[in-house]
């Protein structure tokens, strides 16, 4: 088989082994759902001081969005990498005819399809039910979505080649990432002045969400008085230099630190 034809089979093979396990499935898109819904309708009236004339809800449904994608890509690939390596299903593939690049990318794959899903599904109940304005920059969103889960992808392999067991590896996923999505303003909008702001935009969290909800805001809007607040709402370099270069690090890590076997004591 060709490198495409076993990229495809091992594509097939995790999607059919994840869907097998439906509690681990609906799971994963459940989450941030529940989150959209217990936040979204505690401030569904609520206003943002520092973005007049912009509704909590239209802030909120994309940053939550965009951490189901760290959930789907980050946590899911770092616990899973820990768990196989563990289990010892990569020694054996590893004698196998399937190279390492074809299972990488059907995890890698799988994680991108659940992102999308989970994406998808947090931004129809904002639109149905809380009143958000779908963006009509779709492209750019993608382009955006696309870079955040490559980015989240390699940092999860990355961090699961470098968890010592399996079962360590889901307190060490979330003691890592969920400092990290506080204070980058998933939950709660940040003013990008503030120093919590700085500190978070050298991390991979807080560039994805702001360039995700920035795509959701108004081009302007009339706040009390007549005045007119204009939003920048396309892409910023910065935050896209940024995903790139953790990107690259994640990919760096994750090539040079992968390991077929279990780690010995």
């Amino acid at each position: 088989m060709n490198s495409a034809a076993l990229i495809a089979h091992q594509v097939k093979y995790e999607n059919k082994a994840y869907w097998r396990n439906p509690r681990a499935a609906v799971f994963t898109v459940a989450f941030p759902l529940m989150f959209l819904v217990i936040f979204a309708s505690l401030q569904n009236t609520s206003k943002i001081s520092f973005l007049p004339g912009v509704n909590y809800n239209q802030y909120f449904v994309p940053a939550i969005g965009t951490y189901g994608i760290v959930m789907a890509c980050y946590a899911n690939l770092g616990i899973n990498t820990a768990i196989k390596r563990d289990a010892g299903i990569f020694k054996r593939l590893q004698g196998t005819p399937l190279p390492s690049f074809a299972l990488i990318s059907g995890m890698v794959v799988l994680a991108f399809f659940l992102a999308l899903i989970i994406f998808a599904v947090t931004i129809a109940v904002g639109v149905l039910f809380y009143g958000v304005t779908m963006t009509s920059q779709v492209l750019q969103l993608i382009l955006v979505l696309a870079l955040g889960a490559f980015c989240f992808c390699a940092l999860g392999i990355a961090v699961g080649n470098l968890i010592p067991n399996a079962e360590a590896a889901p307190a060490i996923i979330n003691f890592v990432i969920l400092p990290v999505l506080f204070i980058s303003g998933v939950f709660y909008p940040i003013d990008n002045d503030s120093t919590i702001a700085h500190v978070a935009s050298w991390l991979p969290v807080r560039p994805l969400v702001s360039q995700t909800t920035q795509l959701f805001m108004p081009s302007s809007v009339t706040v009390d008085g007549g005045r007119v607040v204009h939003y920048a709402n396309g892409l910023d370099g910065g935050d896209l230099l940024t995903l790139v270069i953790w990107t690259a690090v994640g990919l760096y890590l994750a090539i040079t630190k992968f390991r077929w076997e279990p780690h010995r004591s």
